[in-house]
């Protein structure tokens, strides 16, 4: 796959573990984080070195994706949802959200607008959101 290919955001989660393992020989293990955490080209250069240590990148693999990230942040177009949701957005609303825009099918409690609006980081990870679907969320 070439480098065009992986700022695409509609690559794939399979794609972008593929072309970590073709550019920095990365471990099995973290090519299947990559597919688990659900990384792919749309929320790929929204990573932070915190993320790349929770998918087990080592220091200078973590370093070196960094740089490569913010060296062709530019090329990357930003994938546009067209599902707005609002203070009065209802759970239906919230939930179709979920399912649409981050393929997430788990319970959501009734959450609302109201409520995703005001919901931080950790609530967001209760509710059982991997990694890419929680930066699109924040997105």
């Amino acid at each position: 796959m070439s480098e065009q290919n992986i700022i695409n955001n509609n690559s794939s989660k399979e794609e972008v573990a593929d072309f970590f393992v073709k550019e920095f020989n990365i471990k099995e293990e973290i090519k299947k984080n990559i597919l688990k955490e659900d990384i792919s080209g749309d929320v790929l250069y929204y990573l932070d070195k915190d993320d790349l240590k929770k998918l087990g990148f080592g220091l200078g693999t973590s370093k070196k994706i960094l740089i490569f990230l913010k060296d062709n942040k530019d090329k990357f177009k930003e994938k546009k949802i067209n599902i707005k949701i609002t203070i009065k957005s209802t759970s239906k609303e919230v939930s179709d959200f979920f399912k649409n825009c981050l393929n997430f099918t788990g319970d959501l409690n009734k959450l609302n607008g109201k409520g995703l609006i005001e919901i931080n980081d950790e609530q967001i990870k209760k509710l059982g959101l991997n990694i890419g679907q929680r930066k699109k969320i924040i997105k």
